[in-house]
């Protein structure tokens, strides 16, 4: 089953009907012992898919005899934890008699310029000799110049602390990732890289990532990581003993760390850390906290407490260790703001959960979708072939031209397919009047609104700074243009200015920015509390996401006024209504309309798709309005279509058509 290469060693094995073969890039060559890893690379996986295992001779007889106890550990986690379906296996694997092992062997620390490793390797300066690196785990295979990057700085990181340090590349995620999660795999996964560097090592360290007091089942752990070693080779889960504040704090005395201190995994722009995404934060958090932050030149200049307030603590052993960063916040009295911030992100832990819960209809809906919607060309969307939809309150319509209304409309939607129209006149008497109305289309920059209202929810239970600066280097890059760019790297935005200009000139950094800040679920609750039927938010408006992956973001006319009369009527979303009524993109509802006529509205575009919804007020009548379009053919026609459709409707419901005298 396991070969020596040219590069290293490879594993071959059947597992769930197939056979799968797994390869490292080794700096040591291959021994019998690296058979050893074979079990930490399957055994997971199998009891997954409930097969037994038949691995050939010579495995360990310690490791072999460890088996029943790693089953024990992991089928009680699955069963109560994990919910991945485990079972126990068989494992047939014959012991191989007992030999001496290698002399003159070092000490490895598995090592990613993290806190926890860096940590570790410290703590353990006199005793490691060596530290690994495996490329194509915590960065992919496919990320090569992610790779380099990393690879350079752990490489100098490494020289700067007098140790070697071992690079491993191997391709086993392909095979684990579609089997068993990676945070429960991962520990085996550094056992397999660790047995076969036992040419060279006699004992590894892994790095906790937990601690003693908030322990909970994980891939790498206490109980386990120790279990997959041989008589030749010992594993140590190291460093339960410390909290990551407590590891950062440690770097005060030997601030080497600071230096290649590597923490992110979203890394945008194969950034080395981009200071936005979770893991990021919660490392700044601990970074000012120890007052090293402005020491530390791998992570962009200053927190943005706003992502602190809205951090997600929904897991019980990070809310035990932030309600203990709070409590040492207010006893020193040093850092108030970081104080609140922290206050708010566990005070509103219960909004996400909530949240949370209440989208996961919407998420479901998104899953039966997606395939559907991505699997369209613009062109060549499918239109409804049935009747226009009609919905219609109670009305007698006597005063009102209502048909020449309907009219209007089934003009509009029947001159080209794709077209979905929805009005409601808001106030007495109520009038609800739609045309295809309730069509699933792409939403495009629609959704920016439910994004903002997130934001404005947020800060309204306090969870938010709307205040909050963002400097514009923090903002990111495009290739597109951007409003952003008529300002220097240094200028600061406050997150009420970002949503003003998501909403008034589209921007794409600024959304990004506000939809990492509040997260989808929250954007989706929106949807929930606005009625909307069909709505979801998905995906956001980075680059790659602009084309027909953004199509998975959906709503439907009706769904669109259904949103908008809901953030009229709510009092907290004034500055919101605002932001729309600035709109700079005005060919589409307001095109045809007197320029002294409120319309706060939203437009949304991709290709084929021609999106604009919003209220149109005058001194007398206000009127919602959506419109979708969908695979056309001429944008700029459609436009202008839309524009005159707009006016004869306003027109008719009995809106102002002309200006008002100055």
């Amino acid at each position: 089953m396991g070969h020596r290469t040219e590069e290293g060693f490879a594993v071959s094995f059947p597992l769930g009907g197939r056979t799968h073969r797994v390869t490292y890039s080794l700096p040591v060559a291959p021994m019998e012992s690296s058979h050893d890893a074979l079990l930490p690379i399957t055994l997971m996986p199998a009891m997954r898919v409930g097969e037994d295992l038949d691995l050939p001779a010579g495995l360990s007889r310690q490791l072999t005899e460890s088996v029943p106890l790693i089953q024990d550990i992991l089928l009680t986690w699955d069963r109560y934890q994990w919910d991945l379906g485990m079972s126990r296996v068989d494992v047939q694997a014959e012991a191989r008699a007992s030999c001496p092992a290698p002399t003159g062997r070092g000490v490895g620390c598995f090592f990613s310029g993290g806190v926890d490793s860096s940590y570790s390797v410290l703590k353990h300066r006199d005793e490691v000799t060596h530290l690994i690196f495996v490329h194509g785990f915590d960065v992919s295979l496919g990320q090569a110049a992610l790779r380099s990057v990393v690879a350079d700085a752990l490489r100098s990181a490494a020289a700067s602390l007098g140790k070697p340090l071992l690079e491993v590349e191997t391709d086993l995620r392909s095979f684990s990732d579609p089997v068993v999660s990676w945070p429960a795999y991962h520990g085996a996964a550094l056992a397999s890289v660790a047995l076969l560097l036992a040419p060279m090592l006699s004992k590894v360290y892994v790095p906790a990532s937990d601690t003693f007091a908030t322990l909970s089942p994980y891939g790498s752990h206490p109980l386990l990581d120790p279990l997959w070693s041989t008589e030749a080779l010992t594993i140590v889960h190291d460093g339960c003993e410390a909290s990551r504040a407590d590891k950062v704090a440690a770097f005060a005395t030997d601030s080497a760390p600071l230096e290649w201190l590597r923490v992110c995994w979203k890394n945008p722009g194969n950034a080395y850390n981009c200071g936005r995404c979770t893991k990021c934060v919660r490392t700044m958090v601990t970074l000012r906290m120890a007052g090293l932050l402005d020491s530390c030149p791998t992570f962009p200049q200053g927190l943005d407490l706003a992502r602190v307030a809205a951090s997600d603590l929904r897991q019980p052993q990070v809310r035990v260790l932030w309600t203990r960063y709070l409590r040492s916040l207010e006893a020193s009295n040093a850092d108030p703001p970081l104080a609140r911030a922290v206050a708010a992100a566990l005070d509103g832990s219960g909004w996400i959960q909530r949240a949370h819960r209440g989208a996961r209809g919407l998420r479901r809906q998104v899953a039966r979708l997606d395939a559907r919607l991505l699997a369209r060309s613009p062109a060549a969307s499918p239109i409804p072939s049935g009747p226009v939809i009609r919905v219609t309150a109670a009305a007698d319509g006597t005063d009102l031209q209502l048909n020449r209304v309907r009219d209007a409309m089934e003009r509009f939607v029947e001159a080209e397919p794709g077209r979905s129209v929805a009005v409601e006149r808001l106030g007495q008497p109520a009038l609800t009047l739609g045309a295809r109305a309730a069509v699933v289309r792409p939403a495009a920059s629609l959704v920016k609104v439910p994004l903002v209202l997130a934001v404005y929810d947020a800060a309204h239970d306090g969870l938010i700074d709307l205040e909050v600066q963002v400097a514009r280097r923090n903002l990111g890059a495009t290739r597109f243009a951007s409003v952003l760019d008529v300002v220097g790297p240094d200028h600061g935005f406050s997150v009420r200015e970002l949503c003003g200009l998501t909403l008034a000139t589209s921007d794409n950094l600024a959304a990004n920015y506000l939809i990492d800040l509040v997260g989808a679920d929250r954007i989706n609750a929106v949807f929930t509390k606005a009625g909307c039927e069909v709505s979801a938010f998905a995906v956001g408006f980075a680059e790659h996401e602009l084309g027909p992956v953004g199509r998975r973001n959906v709503t439907s006319a009706g769904d669109a006024v259904r949103l908008f009369a809901y953030l009229d009527g709510e009092p907290h979303y004034a500055e919101v209504v605002a932001a729309l009524a600035n709109n700079l993109r005005n060919l589409r509802l307001p095109l045809r309309l007197p320029e002294d006529i409120q319309v706060a509205h939203k437009t949304g575009t991709l290709e084929g798709v021609v999106n604009d919804a919003g209220i149109i007020r005058d001194e007398r009548l206000a009127v919602v309005m959506a419109v979708l379009c969908d695979g056309q053919r001429d944008s700029a026609r459609t436009s202008l279509a839309i524009g005159d459709m707009a006016s004869e409707v306003w027109e008719l419901l009995g809106g102002r058509t002309t200006a008002r005298a100055r």
